[in-house]
């Protein structure tokens, strides 16, 4: 099976949900990332972003020995994919 890597435009609905529903809970200003190698899950499925929890200033220790996350993080995390979820069940 080939992968193929399909780009979601910036301002598509889900993505202006993803960008919401982080903005209402940290109040910061998300910043788009995009992964020119497509190795994440969403590289599989359509329509699907990766969206993940690591927060501006924080180590990014992820898929690494000793993986961690601060507890903080983890429920503001929490909270805005409940957030996230609750809105794309509305588009």
């Amino acid at each position: 099976m080939n992968n193929v890597l399909i780009n979601i435009p910036a301002d598509h609905p889900m993505i202006k949900t993803l960008q919401s529903a982080y903005q209402s809970i940290t109040g910061d200003e998300p910043t788009l990332l995009t992964s020119g190698g497509g190795t994440t899950y969403a590289a599989l499925m359509k329509n699907a972003v990766a969206y993940g929890a690591l927060f501006h200033g924080k180590v990014d220790s992820s898929h690494q020995i000793d993986e961690f996350i601060e507890i903080d993080d983890l429920i503001k995390a929490t909270a805005i994919y409940a957030k996230a979820l609750y809105e794309l069940s509305h588009l």
